[in-house]
């Protein structure tokens, strides 16, 4: 037995003309095709929603009046006599003081009592005078001064070219000590020479002289005292 080989291949046609009869068919499923819609269900909203309170009208009630307490009853007040004589009364036992006798104080008899003394606080004078009862002066009197400035006076160098003599006027003060304080140079006949320093030194360095006195005290003295030195 032999079987066939050359099977016969559908025919395009053919199957074009199925093609078309499905499309013409699914065309009329669809236009018979209806739309089913679901119900909608609307809710009512509640009526304390849509009506506010604050809108709504309320009758309006008169209030009950209210019984108030009666006030308590006062007694009437009777009105005080005034009696001017009763102040015055009063006022006097104010007044009314009783004398107490005071006796005086005992005193000690003055040959009972002690003489008491002060002696007197002698305070320093800072008070500086131009003359005393008694002046300031050097140990050995004024040739013992002349004698001390002489020989301790140092006559700068420069000045041997410049002057023949050396005129100098110093002001000091002698304190209840005896010492030479406060030393100034008054006047010179030759400045810028080195003669006042000079002098300053003499006068610094002078032993301490005999105190001037005045009213039976020590006292500060202001001296004033001319220098004149030849140079030869």
């Amino acid at each position: 037995m032999h079987y066939k080989t050359n099977i016969k291949k559908p025919d395009r046609i053919i199957l074009l003309e199925v093609g078309l009869i499905l499309a013409l068919l699914f065309v009329n499923w669809a236009l018979n095709l209806q739309y089913r819609t679901e119900p909608i269900c609307v809710l009512d909203p509640p009526q304390h929603l849509l009506y506010d309170s604050a809108f709504r009208y309320t009758p309006f009630i008169e209030p009950k009046p209210i019984d108030e307490p009666e006030p308590p009853k006062t007694k009437p007040i009777e009105a005080a006599i005034f009696n001017p004589s009763a102040i015055i009364k009063q006022i006097d036992k104010l007044f009314d003081t009783k004398t107490e006798i005071i006796a005086p104080p005992k005193l000690p008899g003055p040959d009972l009592m002690k003489q008491i003394v002060v002696n007197p606080v002698v305070e320093p004078s800072n008070e500086v005078i131009t003359f005393a009862d008694k002046m300031p002066e050097f140990p050995g009197g004024e040739e013992a001064l002349n004698e001390f400035i002489i020989r301790n006076f140092d006559i700068p160098d420069r000045l041997y070219d410049f002057a023949n003599d050396v005129t100098v006027v110093v002001e000091f003060i002698i304190d209840e000590n005896g010492n030479a304080i406060d030393i100034q140079i008054l006047s010179c006949n030759r400045p810028g020479f080195g003669v006042e320093r000079e002098a300053k030194s003499i006068y610094a360095k002078m032993p301490k002289w005999e105190a001037g006195v005045n009213n039976g005290t020590t006292a500060k003295v202001r001296m004033r005292q001319p220098i004149k030195i030849q140079i030869d």
